[in-house]
């Protein structure tokens, strides 16, 4: 059975830097020549921790990436052939800080590093006015000894975080901590405090079948403001800025059941190794499936702040439509200039005459109100007007050989901004047959759908419901599809950008559907219910579009790029296209 030799030193940290760092030294060299294959510190062990206040004389602690520390763990990596998880105050650049730790392989070269992604701001840990939320998502890290699920302190609070390493193939989840009792904590509410602590990551160790490693720094540090002296029992007074912490030590190791394999003292230094099976995972696994089980179909409100409000469930899924929060890719940053924006000139109504126009879209990508149709295809479309009243037909072909087909009609009134109208859709798949004239309320391909309007020049609004024809739910009741639209155009420059978000307030039309998802044994087969929309009330579209015109004389082809996101089904596409309309 394969075994890894895990030491760990829990260290009480002094104002003498250089000495910190010298008794961590010599502490790694001891844990190598005790047979150690991989040393974990505490967080930020090479000083004091600085947080405490919030003072910009600290910032002249911080050190680049790699730098003078890596280079100094990386030759005691090399010289005892030991991987070192390391903790760091990184100047990433002028005025922009990280807590980051950097593990070090056993050559002495960097493994990789991760970012602390959850920052704190509480009385004695004031994190937020040092150190920049990370921005390399939680990626684990490659080394000779297994692929190591790094974070820091307060990222151990987070079961979101655990579980993403866990998914991406972390074998191992590693914690460098810096926490402890307030001077002014009661001694039941700094046991409250400690197993709290303790008990949150043996929960995920249990949640996702893997060890935990914690290390946290041990010993009374005095705040620079606070005003009391600390003695054995004694209570020190709240500075102005922050207050004295007493670390409460306790670092552990737990196996992949949360069960205890070792936990050092709360007030005492110590130098442990701890041997872990790193097969032992897999067998829990088994025992407990609980990744097989996750209803990964269910989750979508997961990224969401909270779900119990109209803000929460329309707005915020908003402002994260560019986000994947399932990857686990780094993620990129990209500066963006907002430039003036006007809203546009909403069309004059249609004239009284009668009127025909023909248009073709090219689509590198077929996507309805959030629903993936299929890749490149062409659409037609046919209209005539007279008198406000409108008579359309459209239609879709995907390239592919099974991709889908699509017949629309309508027939409508359009009129001082307002709208009402009445389509038929019929779209191959929903029959077997794929029989366009057959008109059967429950099996047939049609759909009826009703929609109401209005738009001006500063926004489009519109409803659309589903009365009669193939929309039911998975129980078989009829489900009345409904979609509500809300677009806001503007133009910058010479191009013309619309934002669009699209809802459907309750459940939709839905079915069951074969999808090949990766599992414990391998790819398999599973039968999972899916939705036109969403299962409830939910943002289902959120879309920025771009849109320059062309004139070539006769015509014009307006080409355009749309960012397609489906905040409930966190998926996004890019889509391009082009139209070729008359003038």
């Amino acid at each position: 059975m394969k075994k890894l030799k895990i030491g760990f030193l829990q260290q009480h940290n002094t104002a003498d830097t250089r000495n910190n760092i010298e008794r961590l030294a010599d502490g790694i060299a001891d844990l190598a020549q005790r047979g150690a294959q991989l040393v974990v510190l505490q967080e930020l062990h090479n000083t004091l921790y600085f947080c405490q206040t919030e003072d910009v004389e600290k910032f002249d602690m911080a050190e680049t990436i790699p730098g003078l520390s890596t280079e100094l763990y990386g030759e005691l990596a090399r010289r005892y052939h030991v991987v070192i998880v390391t903790s760091l105050f990184e100047r990433r650049a002028p005025g922009l800080y990280h807590n980051t730790a950097v593990v070090i392989e056993s050559d002495g070269t960097i493994a990789g590093q991760y970012r602390k992604m959850h920052i704190p701001d509480d009385p004695g840990y004031y994190e937020k006015f040092y150190f920049t939320p990370g921005d390399q998502g939680f990626v684990p890290i490659d080394t000779s000894v297994g692929r190591l699920g790094v974070m820091v302190c307060w990222d151990q609070w987070y079961p979101e975080a655990a579980r993403l390493m866990a998914l991406a193939g972390a074998e191992l989840l590693i914690y460098p901590t810096a926490i402890g009792y307030a001077s002014e904590d009661t001694p039941d509410e700094q046991q409250r405090q400690r197993q709290a602590w303790q008990t949150v990551m043996r929960g995920h160790a249990v949640a996702n079948g893997l060890p935990v490693v914690a290390v946290n720094r041990v010993g009374w540090e005095q705040c620079p403001m606070d005003n009391g002296t600390h003695e054995s029992g004694s209570t020190a007074t709240e500075g102005a800025q922050g207050s004295s912490i007493n670390f409460w030590g306790t670092s552990f190791v737990c196996g992949p059941q949360g069960e205890i394999i070792y936990e050092a003292s709360e007030d005492d230094e110590e130098s442990i190794i701890v041997d872990m099976s790193m097969e032992r995972s897999e067998q829990v696994r088994r025992w407990w499936p609980f990744l097989r089980d996750r209803r990964i179909d269910e989750y979508g409100g997961i990224v969401r702040r909270y779900l119990a409000t109209l803000f929460a469930a329309v707005v915020m899924p908003l402002a994260v439509t560019a986000q994947e929060p399932l990857s686990t890719l780094p993620s990129q940053q990209a500066e963006v200039e907002m430039l003036p924006m006007e809203p546009v000139e909403a069309s004059a109504d249609d004239d009284d005459g009668l009127k025909a126009t023909v248009d073709v879209d090219i689509l590198s990508h077929y996507i309805w109100r959030g629903q993936d149709k299929c890749g490149l295809s062409i659409q037609p479309e046919a209209q005539l007007t007279w008198k406000g009243l409108y008579l359309s037909a459209e239609g879709s072909t995907g390239l592919q050989k099974d991709d889908l087909q699509e017949i629309d009609l309508g027939l409508g009134f359009r009129k001082w901004g307002f709208n009402i109208g009445v389509f038929d859709y019929w779209t191959t798949g929903l029959d077997s047959e794929n029989r366009y004239f057959y008109y059967d309320n429950k099996n047939g391909a049609h759909q009826f759908e009703a929609n109401l309007g209005y738009k001006c020049k500063y926004f489009s609004l519109q409803a659309y419901t589903m009365f009669w024809g193939n929309d039911f739910k998975l129980d078989g009741s009829r489900a009345y599809s409904t979609y509500i639209e809300l677009g806001v155009p503007f133009t910058v420059g010479d191009l013309d950008w619309q934002l669009t978000a699209g809802i459907t307030p309750m459940e939709s039309a839905g079915h069951w559907e074969m999808q090949t998802h990766e599992t414990l044994l391998g790819e398999r087969e599973v039968n999972v219910r899916v939705w036109d929309y969403s299962e409830a009330f939910g943002c289902c579209v959120a879309s920025l579009r771009c849109t320059k015109d062309i004139d070539l004389g006769d015509v014009r082809m307006p080409v355009f790029a749309e960012l397609y996101t489906n905040p409930y089904l966190q998926k996004a596409t890019l889509v391009f296209g082009l139209s070729i309309k008359p003038w």
